[in-house]
């Protein structure tokens, strides 16, 4: 149901139909998302994630299907959960839209257990570069790049047809743990381990950071995924402190934030064109109860998976008139804004 703020313009969502065939087709425009409204939690997991193998079951990350009709994580035990969202056929029971973090929403539709650690997961598998690599991403503008991040503390940037390596960028103060391309492939931006800042790379001319996105990540090791909404306008973002940080792309400032867990946000993705976004929570916990048999007393918002809900303005522009990135041609040197 979408209920009226002011005079049909302003939208929150609870939450929506499945979109018409139309929202297929070039004509779609994607919400513009009120950052400046906190979202609400449409969906919440916690519960499956409780293993008697694995007490301390953290997330490692949350990613979105193409087709947004179903959302990935992967978790500390080695498996990969598939949430069906129920507009597009999961489960329709009476739990199906429950944001209480006491219970789950509702159970995943396919769970896989791997054999053995799951680091990254990429729609796209193949990647040829020197060195440990830790992620990849392809630009979404065709423009026939790739990028590879590597424990190296470098990213490299490839042609997608032949591998010929284009540049290697020098400047994390960690390990690549993330890379992601601008909407329309001019900018890269890039996350480390250990490393606060999300740096955001000029791929046309790169000797500089044109900026960096502050994020509570200095104290782990662990990987914390940002990603940017279709409209190529701003970026989101986890960290240690539980809070999603919101920036503008175009200026590098932070907009906004809201609580999404009270452990570490390791994981952030938005839908692919419906006015939400998930969220995935946990890290190492390195207490040892007294008794073997004692149980971690972990919170409903703690080692979770949550969907979020935006409100947004009806009257927006096409996905074309964004420009996908930071608007600072010619800008050099490195701007940042850190969240108090």
């Amino acid at each position: 149901m979408v209920a009226e703020e002011e005079e049909g313009q302003q939208h929150q969502l609870s939450p929506l139909k499945e979109p018409t065939e139309a929202a297929h087709h070039q004509d779609y425009s994607w919400p513009a998302i009120r950052f400046d409204v906190p979202p609400q939690r449409a969906h919440h997991f916690h519960r499956q994630f409780r293993t008697d193998q694995k007490p301390n079951n953290f997330l490692k990350g949350v990613k979105w299907s193409p087709d947004g009709t179903c959302l990935l994580s992967s978790s500390e035990d080695n498996t990969l959960r598939v949430f069906a969202l129920p507009d597009y056929g999961g489960d329709d029971g009476t739990n199906a839209s429950s944001s209480d973090v006491d219970r789950d929403s509702f159970a995943a539709n396919l769970v896989v257990t791997e054999g053995e650690s799951v680091y990254d997961f990429c729609w796209y598998p193949y990647m040829s570069a020197t060195g440990i690599i830790s992620a990849i991403a392809f630009s979404p503008a065709h423009t026939g790049m790739l990028a590879t991040g590597s424990y190296s503390q470098t990213t490299a940037i490839y042609r997608e047809d032949n591998m010929e390596l284009l540049y290697v960028l020098h400047g994390q103060q960690g390990g690549v743990t993330h890379v992601l391309f601008s909407k329309d492939g001019n900018y890269l931006y890039t996350g480390g381990r250990k490393d606060p800042f999300i740096m955001c790379w000029d791929v046309r001319k790169t000797v500089d950071v044109v900026y960096k996105l502050y994020r509570s990540s200095e104290d782990t090791n662990q990987r914390i995924y940002f990603d940017v909404e279709p409209l190529g306008r701003h970026l989101g973002t986890g960290g240690q402190d539980g809070l999603v940080h919101i920036y503008d792309l175009q200026t590098g400032q932070w907009i906004s934030g809201f609580q999404a867990a009270s452990d570490t946000v390791n994981g952030f993705s938005f839908h692919p064109f419906l006015p939400m976004a998930a969220s995935s929570s946990g890290h190492r916990r390195f207490e040892v109860p007294e008794d073997d048999d004692a149980e971690y007393h972990l919170r409903g918002d703690e080692n979770c998976v949550s969907i979020w809900g935006f409100a947004y303005d009806s009257a927006t522009n096409s996905t074309d008139g964004g420009d996908g990135g930071a608007d600072l041609d010619g800008a050099s040197g490195e701007k940042w804004q850190q969240n108090s």
